[in-house]
């Protein structure tokens, strides 16, 4: 009698399976999905810190130009808003940018990477230490929202 020995193999895997192998693509998908909205939300975000700097340096221009004019019109000609800005010769003459208008310099040429930005500016008297002085408000926004930058000075008459 002979008998036939037919041996038993035991396949053991060392790999995964399938199953496995979707879990962790889905693991490691959510784990991507959550790490690139996170850097896409700072990325964002970073440009803020700029744009605000910049609507502070813009705001401080227009305030400094304007605290540089006469706090009287020196030639009594009222130059306003017909005339263009580089003609402004007194403080109240600045009343002309109440309304949002497009930042510029002095000649009126819109300044390339700044068209955002608007500029609005009020000129109000105001009494201090029993003389007027004039109040000089510069707002500086943005067009894409979240900024507001204020600032004011005070010219007296001397």
């Amino acid at each position: 009698m002979s008998t036939s020995h037919h041996p038993t193999h035991s396949f053991r895997s060392g790999g995964f399976t399938l199953i496995e192998i979707i879990i962790a693509i889905v693991v490691i998908a959510a784990a991507l999905s959550g790490i690139f909205a996170a850097i896409i939300n700072s990325t964002a975000r970073s440009a803020d810190p700029m744009i605000q700097t910049q609507a502070v340096i813009l705001a401080e221009t227009y305030l400094e130009e304007a605290m540089l004019k006469a706090f009287d019109d020196p030639d009594g000609v009222a130059e306003g808003c017909g005339v263009p800005r580089h003609q402004w010769d007194d403080v109240q003459d600045y009343n002309c940018l109440a309304a949002p208008t497009a930042v510029a310099d002095h000649l009126g040429n819109t300044l390339a990477g700044l068209n955002p930005y608007r500029v609005t500016m009020t000129v109000t008297d105001q009494a201090v230490a029993g003389t007027t002085a004039r109040r000089i408000e510069v707002s500086i926004t943005h067009t894409g929202g979240g900024i507001n930058v204020r600032i004011a000075g005070l010219k007296g008459n001397y």
